[in-house]
């Protein structure tokens, strides 16, 4: 069981992103990390973009499943890569989760997240995507048995 760690409200503006996108369903979502190599390979590079992060975005959710992008943050309205695709958040407050580990633990935080931390905090979903961050981690170690260990963020947007 992965420790959850105390979520930060942050009152955050609306956001733009450009990636690659796919859909997912509870069945397909350990083909997520092909979606993240196919952007890799692709070296994609927005106009207009960000440097310093790497988001993984899920929106469009629906019981049959949802899309998610691995994007750059953007500013302007810049031109969109050909095969690639626009991804707003919304403004307004997010639950920032905070953690340094194996990215193959991130399903089961959005699980304690989803499951245990909001029905037990109160805490209500808003409109909105979640999304990961990924900022530069100069401390990035591959060689954990664990797989990958890093810096990342998990924003969840949230009512109040």
């Amino acid at each position: 069981m992965v420790a959850l760690p105390s979520p930060e409200f942050v009152d955050a503006p609306a956001r733009c992103f450009v990636g690659l996108s796919d859909r997912f369903t509870k069945d397909t979502v350990g083909k997520i990390p092909a979606l993240y190599e196919r952007f890799f390979q692709a070296q994609f590079c927005p106009e207009h973009g960000l440097c310093g992060a790497l988001f993984g975005i899920s929106y469009n959710s629906a019981p049959e499943g949802f899309d998610y992008a691995v994007a750059v943050e953007v500013t302007g309205n810049g031109a969109v890569p050909e095969g690639a695709c626009r991804i707003g958040t919304v403004a307004g407050r997010y639950a920032v989760f905070r953690h340094r580990g194996p990215v193959m633990e991130i399903p089961q935080l959005f699980e304690a997240i989803f499951n245990d931390w909001m029905p037990g905090a109160g805490v209500e979903l808003a409109e909105g995507p979640v999304f990961e961050c990924y900022p530069e981690d100069p401390d990035c170690d591959a060689s954990d048995e664990a797989g990958m260990v890093m810096r990342y963020e998990i924003w969840v947007p949230v009512k109040g």
